[in-house]
């Protein structure tokens, strides 16, 4: 199932939000569980991503953030602002898809599938609060793993392991409370090695355990969620809301300006990151050897994807290079999921990039030049 294909959807702020209710959100995620369930070794697994006023600001802050969450499977419209913006276009959304329904009905619903569930994020004491509560609330849930990781980023070793641990367990959903953006980008991290569906659900964990208070629902309803948040943890908080907010409303005005005026749903711009994952996607999990693979047709493949000067607008010259070139950069991830060494696949991306962009002519000449001028500072390998 292809949710990225069958669903209606909108975009904003440069990213796809997929304009279902809760409960078709549940039937979808349980129905890919199950779908992923029959053929472990061979399947990738499925991102879902929830989708708020914070999440779009932090993408328009950080480009390669919105081109990971845009590459997602499923992504959900956790903000009343967004339900706004589905029905100015004319689609059949009533009501948002919040993180703590989304987590209590998947786990209430899927026992009758036997759905295996693996908890990752927030501290050992509110993991162990939260996994009483959810025994207690739904006997017969099947809680497989849950684990509490360091107040730090995680390595790409670590990530590794946990994922080596999560596939030992066979759990059909990970729930992952980091926060944004970490919880998002660990998810589009895990999803080339961890066939379940995986779904970041920020504070989620901390609202079912008990430890914080809830909206009420008619604040929920209203889209005043986040006054009452910020009025309960000020100090933490008042950057998201009242910072976070205004870049929202400013990123996603041009959407509303399009919905009033009847014109189409903006168009996606493939950069980086949405272009790796678009080239690996449907590729088999197990690898062929390295002696077959060319790095140069992976690459070319890649890049042939890519909006450049859409990237150039929207990353800038030096950032965009190192989106190519750098250490966790979308190169690096074409080179890991398709069993490349990083350095081989890399130099043959940028050699390829620098002769594309050497006679190039758009409206982002000056952009172009400097951006080539930056490729070769990173061809000194």
């Amino acid at each position: 199932m292809d949710s990225r294909q069958s669903n209606p959807a909108i975009r904003t702020c440069g990213i796809r939000i997929d304009c279902i209710d809760l409960d078709e959100a549940v039937a979808q995620t349980i129905a890919q569980a199950s779908a992923l369930r029959s053929n472990r070794d061979e399947q990738r697994g499925v991102a879902v991503h929830l989708c708020n006023a914070w999440t779009l600001a932090y993408g328009l802050k950080d480009p390669a953030h919105a081109d990971r969450v845009d590459s997602g499977d499923l992504n959900l419209p956790d903000g009343m602002p967004l339900v706004w913006l589905g029905k100015r276009f004319g689609l059949p959304i009533s009501n948002r898809v919040y993180g703590p329904d989304l987590m209590s009905q998947t786990l209430d619903q899927g026992r009758i599938r036997g759905l295996r569930h693996y908890l990752y994020g927030t501290t050992e004491e509110t993991l162990s609060q939260l996994q009483e509560r959810l025994e207690t609330r739904f006997p017969g849930a099947q809680i497989v793993g849950s684990e509490a990781p360091p107040f730090r980023p995680s390595t790409r070793i670590e990530e590794q392991s946990l994922a080596a641990r999560i596939r030992d367990t066979q759990a059909d959903v990970v729930w992952i409370g980091l926060g944004t953006p970490q919880q998002d980008e660990l998810v589009h991290r895990l999803r080339p090695e961890v066939p379940a569906v995986l779904i970041p659900v920020g504070a989620a964990f901390d609202f079912l355990a008990g430890n914080k208070s809830q909206a009420p629902k008619w604040m929920q309803q209203r889209g005043l969620e986040w006054l009452f948040r910020l009025c309960s943890e000020p100090k933490r908080l008042w950057r998201r809301y009242l910072i976070g907010n205004l870049v929202f409303v400013r990123g996603a005005a041009p959407d509303f300006l399009r919905a009033v005026r009847h014109a189409p749903v903006a168009p996606r711009v493939m950069r980086p990151w949405g272009a790796a994952w678009e080239v690996t996607r449907n590729i088999p999990r197990i690898s062929v050897p390295q002696s077959q693979l060319d790095p140069g047709a992976g690459a070319t493949s890649w890049l042939g994807q890519i909006d450049l000067p859409g990237s150039l607008q929207a990353y800038g010259a030096t950032r965009l290079a190192e989106e190519f070139a750098g250490r966790g950069s979308a190169s690096e991830h074409v080179s890991q999921t398709l069993c490349y060494p990083t350095e081989d696949f890399s130099d043959a991306a940028l050699q390829i990039l620098v002769d594309q962009c050497q006679n190039s002519r758009s409206s982002s000449e000056v952009l172009m030049q400097d951006f080539t001028r930056q490729l070769k500072l990173r061809q000194t390998r």
